[in-house]
């Protein structure tokens, strides 16, 4: 015998201010979106310009391996929504470097 799927299939009315409502609501989230997009660009902004300094300095390739490594490290963890454990630890390796 062959399997047989069996399916419901529900009928919803949804009124003028209801979709407004939904709508509202998904302006709202894309708003707060935008603005954490904004946060991530200048965040990552800074690092380069921290790295562009770095470079200036004269960092040897073994500051500079370490450096790579924390900024993947730190960008993973930023586009994961994880804490931000290797942007500081990059923050602190600029300061000492730079500082």
């Amino acid at each position: 015998m062959a399997d047989r799927q069996v399916g419901i299939s529900v009928k919803t009315t949804v009124n003028d201010s209801q979709l407004r409502g939904l709508k509202d609501s998904f302006r709202g989230v894309t708003r707060e979106m935008g603005s954490d997009m904004d946060e991530l660009s200048a965040r990552t902004q800074k690092y380069l310009e921290n790295l562009r300094r770095a470079q200036e300095v004269g960092v040897t390739p073994a500051y500079r391996q370490q450096l790579r490594q924390l900024m993947r490290a730190a960008q993973a963890e930023l586009a994961k929504g994880k804490p931000p454990k290797s942007s500081r630890e990059l923050f602190r390796f600029l300061r000492e470097l730079i500082g």
